[in-house]
This record gives structure tokens, C-alpha cells and sequence, in this order.
């Protein structure tokens, strides 16, 4: 638990969601598409 936050959790459930909300914030932007620009040649 110390290498995700200083403090302990209480709780299973607390723990739980606290790395639900890391893997959300995380993986977030990997599916987003960027737009490519195509060139004119």
C-alpha cells in the first residue's frame, strides 16, 4: 500500500477503488486518436 500513497487504507474496498481511480486517470488518453495531418505533395 506505501507504494501507492504515504498513508494506509482502512479498507479492502477503499483500496480497491483508490486504484480504480489510478488505472482510470492513467490509461485515460491511450485511446484516445490524434489527428494526423496529411501533407500534400
Amino acid at each position: 500500500d506505501l507504494a501507492y500513497r504515504p498513508q494506509p487504507f482502512t479498507s479492502e474496498t477503499n483500496r480497491m477503488g483508490y486504484l480504480f481511480e489510478l488505472y482510470e486517470k492513467y490509461t485515460a488518453d491511450l485511446f484516445t486518436k490524434e489527428k494526423t495531418k496529411k501533407r500534400k505533395r
